[in-house]
C-alpha cells in the first residue's frame, strides 16, 4: 500500500507553510516563502532520532538504526551494496 504524500497549504499564524507528513513518522511545516522549516512533530512512535538539527534534518539514533555512526554520518549506503547484505536480500525477495 502506498501512502499519499501530498503535501497541504495552509496559512497559520499569518504565515504561508506546506505541511507534509512523512513515512518517517514525522510531520514537518515549511515556510512557503524561504524554505525553512518552521517545525517538526511526531506523528506516530519513533524512536530512531534523538532530535532535529538545522532546518530539521533529523539527528539518528545510532542504537536504533544500523549503520549510522556515534557521528552522525552514514554507512547505510556501504551496508546495502556490500555483497552479504545483497544476498540477503535476494533471498527475503525470492520469498
Amino acid at each position: 500500500m502506498e501512502i499519499d504524500r501530498r503535501a497541504f497549504l495552509a496559512s497559520i499564524g499569518g504565515r504561508k507553510v506546506w505541511l507534509h507528513g512523512d513515512r518517517n513518522g514525522h510531520l514537518y511545516s515549511i515556510d512557503r516563502t524561504n524554505g525553512k522549516c518552521n517545525w517538526v512533530v511526531p506523528i506516530a512512535r519513533v524512536n530512531w532520532v534523538t532530535g532535529f538539527g538545522e532546518n530539521c534534518r533529523p539527528i539518528v539514533n545510532p542504537d536504533k538504526v544500523r549503520g549510522v555512526n556515534s557521528a552522525g554520518a552514514t554507512a547505510l549506503q556501504t551496508y546495502l551494496l556490500a555483497p552479504a547484505t545483497q544476498a540477503k536480500i535476494r533471498a527475503i525477495r525470492a520469498r
